[in-house]
C-alpha cells in the first residue's frame, strides 16, 4: 500500500500550514482561533479536509462550518477562513 497522502489532504495540510505561518504573526497560539469556515470545491473531500482540521487542533477545537465551494476555482479545492480573538 501507498503511504503517499492523498491530494486532498495534502492541500488542506499546506493551506492550514500557511495560514498557521501567517497567523504567527498575528496570533499567540491555535488556540486564539474562535472560528473556523471551511469551503469544499468537491464535498468528497470532506474526510481528508476533516483529518487535517482534526490534527492541526487536537484539542479544544473551534467551532466550525464546512460547505461547499459556490463557484468552480480551477486549482483551489478548499477555502479557509478563520477568526481569531487576542486579548
Amino acid at each position: 500500500m501507498d503511504d503517499e497522502e492523498p491530494p486532498r489532504c495534502t492541500t488542506t495540510r499546506r493551506r492550514r500550514e500557511h495560514v498557521a505561518r501567517v497567523g504567527f504573526y498575528v496570533l499567540h497560539s491555535p488556540e486564539d482561533i474562535v472560528d473556523v469556515q471551511v469551503l469544499l470545491a468537491d464535498p468528497a473531500d470532506f474526510a481528508a479536509m476533516n483529518e487535517a482540521y482534526a490534527a492541526f487542533f487536537n484539542t479544544g477545537p473551534p467551532a466550525r462550518s464546512v460547505a461547499k465551494l459556490g463557484v468552480d476555482l480551477p486549482g483551489v479545492r478548499v477555502s479557509i477562513r478563520m477568526i481569531a480573538y487576542t486579548n
